[in-house]
């Protein structure tokens, strides 16, 4: 069975993709949204966007990308019901718009770990985002997602408990699969 596509996926999910990652955190004193795409000949894309005290905003550009862990849904193992990773590590070079590093190009690796949220038994999605430069120590900052969500014939969409209540949708972590 080949899965089903959501009515979103073509918006989101660009042509010939065949899984993306989405972050987007809901920390009170820091943001970061991210996308990682991933094509079926290897290829990664994606960006972001970060805003961190003290340290600045600015933007990524994913250029790779190394899944780790189990597959969608709930952490299976990969290859027998997807091969959709439910974290990867991307990597790629943020650009400081502002900030005491405002104009550097700097090497970053973003953690994007799925926990299985909201599970009752696990905390929120984490994404640590790392930057790394010839001339500064490496900087960790962590975030916290509440949402992740697959669409297909055999997977099941998983969402902060305010979504079931009804109240408007949090901040998502989106992973998607295209239909080959």
């Amino acid at each position: 069975d080949r899965p089903e596509l959501s009515i979103i996926t073509p918006v989101i999910l660009p042509a010939g993709a065949d899984w993306g990652l989405y972050f987007q955190s809901f920390n009170q004193t820091r943001s970061l949204t991210a996308r990682v795409i991933h094509y079926p000949d290897g290829r990664v894309t994606g960006s972001g966007i970060f805003a961190i005290p003290l340290v600045g905003t600015g933007i990524l550009r994913v250029a790779g990308a190394t899944p780790y862990g189990n597959c969608i849904p709930q952490g299976s193992p990969c290859g027998t019901v997807t091969s959709i990773p439910e974290s990867a590590v991307a990597t790629g070079t943020a650009l400081f718009l502002s900030g005491p590093r405002a104009g550097q190009r700097v090497p970053f690796t973003l953690d994007l770990h799925s926990t299985f949220f909201p599970d009752q038994t696990s905390v929120f999605d984490m994404a640590t985002l790392r930057f790394c430069s010839a001339s500064s120590s490496c900087g960790s900052y962590s975030f916290s997602g509440s949402c992740t969500t697959s669409r297909s014939r055999h997977h099941r969409s998983r969402c902060h408990p305010s979504e079931a209540r009804g109240a408007a949708p949090g901040p998502l972590d989106l992973t998607f699969q295209r239909s080959r």
